[in-house]
């Protein structure tokens, strides 16, 4: 998977003048408990109005660990238009698909499902920094695909990112 994932990146940046901003993610949906990951976002740069994002976030990796939290992983993809690039404020509509993973130690839990396909759309408003790579979204979404990861079918939710400049 990670050689196909690099295969991809290379093809971007010697077919393709784009700009890969890696970085770290902090994510919140209503009900939910944080997931904090990592992230890269691919600009293209004669497409302003288009990006697209690979995330792996992951309970365990700090807001989640001493809690009863679940032990889940999402390993995530998505393609974002956005209505006003380059501005502070920006909305978009984003439609992510991934993997979902969980452990579930209980042996009363056992019947659940541990892993499931994920596919959404998302509208939100991206608020950004120009001078420091901040953001936060807040968004609006609906997942297409029902299954464990994912008790409603609407939801809400809240994301901090920060960019890395390379």
């Amino acid at each position: 998977m990670k050689t196909i994932f690099t295969l991809f990146i290379l093809h971007l940046s010697v077919y393709a003048k784009v700009t890969v901003k890696p970085g770290l993610e902090i994510s919140k949906s209503h009900n939910y408990h944080w997931n904090n990951g990592f992230s890269g976002e691919v600009h293209w740069n004669e497409f302003t109005y288009v990006s697209a994002r690979f995330k792996f976030l992951s309970s365990q990796l700090g807001s989640a660990l001493n809690s009863h939290a679940l032990e889940e992983d999402y390993y995530l993809a998505s393609f974002n238009l956005f209505s006003r690039p380059g501005t502070w404020f920006n909305p978009y509509l984003e439609i992510e698909t991934g993997y979902f993973t969980t452990h579930i130690p209980e042996k009363e839990f056992s019947y659940l499902e541990t892993s499931s396909q994920i596919f959404n759309v998302q509208l939100g408003l991206r608020c950004h920094l120009q001078k420091i790579p901040l953001g936060v979204d807040l968004y609006l979404g609906y997942h297409l695909i029902q299954s464990a990861n994912n008790l409603f079918p609407a939801f809400t939710g809240m994301r901090f990112w920060y960019a890395f400049n390379i």
